[in-house]
């Protein structure tokens, strides 16, 4: 017979990875910019991080792109670009 919690557990150990990854990359944002970012507003799509977050900010976090990208690849070798 077909067992549901084995295959519920392979859904639960990807949103468990993707959660730390997006507090990961909050870290590494607040490291190089000084801006405390929100898990909530972190969307991963296609190797792109999207973030919703204030123009100000993210002008800040675009002249801190390269550091940013640089030290994610280190870590979280899936992102390639941020917007």
């Amino acid at each position: 017979m077909f067992n549901i919690s084995s295959f519920l557990e392979k859904f639960s150990k990807n949103i468990l990875s993707q959660e730390a990854n997006t507090k990961e990359i909050c870290d590494i944002i607040s490291s190089k910019t000084g801006i405390v970012c929100d898990q909530n507003k972190i969307k991963i799509q296609n190797g792109v991080l999207y973030l919703n977050i204030s123009p100000g900010a993210k002008n800040k976090i675009f002249m801190n792109k390269n550091a940013i990208l640089d030290e994610m690849a280190r870590t979280t070798p899936k992102i390639i670009d941020i917007r």
